[in-house]
């Protein structure tokens, strides 16, 4: 009886899967478990697995005479084929994938991107603002700069690819005659190799460090939005290109204002007499405070822009406006005075509303 695995249950579907689920479960185990990604142990022999697995049951023939006869229906399929030789995992990945082969031979390795968050005022996400962010990263070693080498004259160009960082394979497989190219594995798409390595590093081209880096936050940022910064993450190794950082942007609740898009939103408090009087009031704004003018009469709810003192979109120069929102305040514990003042006022008004009442009916009852 056969050693091997069900491959069916390699891939982690049911005998009756369709072509579509058989390709989506090798397509997500084949990510998971690649060398290239993958560098714990055991991660090699597994991706062989899957690919086996993956290039039986893909194939409706190879599937038929498993499903009939198990590992020794399509033994005889496999005598010829050698995984190791196939051209490496970036060949198998590739051949299997499908798309651009140039566009996935050509990437070079890239290092690990690195992700921040930043907290700003309100008032720095309306103007912008530069800050300054902590990391720790592994970076270029800085006695061979990245280059793995005790010096210059040490670094010579790879024999395997001539200089080139990529080498040209053709295998004949059971798919048939594939022609790719791809990295080169001696030197990892670098072109060239290392004869006596870096004290410093022990030919790793890298170090970790720790530093300050300087951010530009846009104006008209808002609370969630991320800033990349290029090339600025973890060095890969020689012949790889930097990663990236990603910074989170987070803006606290301000005290008073709120953000409605490109506009300021302000609740503008008034006691009942400056509603009804008006007034003249300095209103607090992202720029300092402003005179705004209160008309007499003024309603609870009703808005009052003072334009031009809102946000930015995110690069753009036009300004939004400051919303304020009237919130008439009703006086509590009035002391007797003041109770039997605003009686009288209350008799007057009353007095004053009934003579109005009284001719405005006159005029109806008239016809004039």
């Amino acid at each position: 009886m056969s050693s091997k695995r069900d491959y069916y249950d390699i891939l982690g579907v049911g005998k009756n899967a369709t072509p579509e689920e058989i390709k989506k479960a090798f397509r997500k185990l084949a990510l998971e478990f690649h060398p290239d990604r993958n560098k714990d142990k055991g991660a090699e022999a597994r991706f062989k697995e899957i690919n086996e697995a993956y290039q039986v049951l893909s194939d409706p023939e190879k599937k038929q005479s498993y499903d009939q006869f198990g590992h020794d229906g399509v033994k005889a399929n496999f005598q010829d084929f050698d995984f190791n030789n196939f051209g490496g995992f970036g060949d198998i990945f590739d051949a299997f994938f499908g798309g651009s082969q140039s566009s996935r031979s050509s990437s070079r390795r890239k290092g690990r991107d690195l992700h921040k968050e930043v907290s700003i005022t309100f008032q720095e996400s309306a103007f912008g603002v530069e800050k300054d962010i902590h990391i720790e990263r592994i970076g270029e070693c800085k006695s061979c700069s990245g280059s793995g080498a005790k010096d210059q004259s040490n670094v010579i160009t790879c024999s395997s690819c001539k200089g080139s960082g990529q080498v040209k394979r053709v295998q004949k497989t059971i798919f048939g005659q594939f022609a790719q190219s791809g990295i080169c594995s001696d030197c990892s798409g670098a072109g060239k190799t290392v004869k006596e390595k870096c004290s410093g590093c022990s030919g790793k081209g890298a170090e970790l460090e720790k530093r300050d880096i300087s951010v530009k936050i846009p104006r008209g940022v808002s609370s969630g939005d991320t800033i990349k910064l290029s090339g600025e993450g973890e060095f890969g190794g020689i012949g790889s290109v930097k990663g990236d950082i990603f910074i989170k942007v987070n803006v606290p609740d301000h005290e008073y204002f709120s953000r409605r898009r490109k506009d300021v939103l302000l609740t503008l408090e008034l006691d009942f007499t400056q509603a009804i009087l008006g007034d003249n009031l300095d209103v607090p704004t992202l720029d300092g405070f402003q005179k705004v003018s209160i008309p007499s009469g003024t309603q609870n709810g009703e808005i009052i822009q003072i334009k031009g003192k809102g946000f930015t979109d995110i690069g753009g120069s036009s300004r939004g406006n400051q919303i304020n929102v009237i919130k008439v305040a009703i006086p509590k514990d009035l002391s007797n005075e003041e109770k039997d003042k605003i009686r009288e006022f209350k008799d007057l008004s009353e007095n004053s509303d009934n003579k109005k009442s009284k001719g405005i009916f006159r005029k109806f009852i008239s016809g004039n």
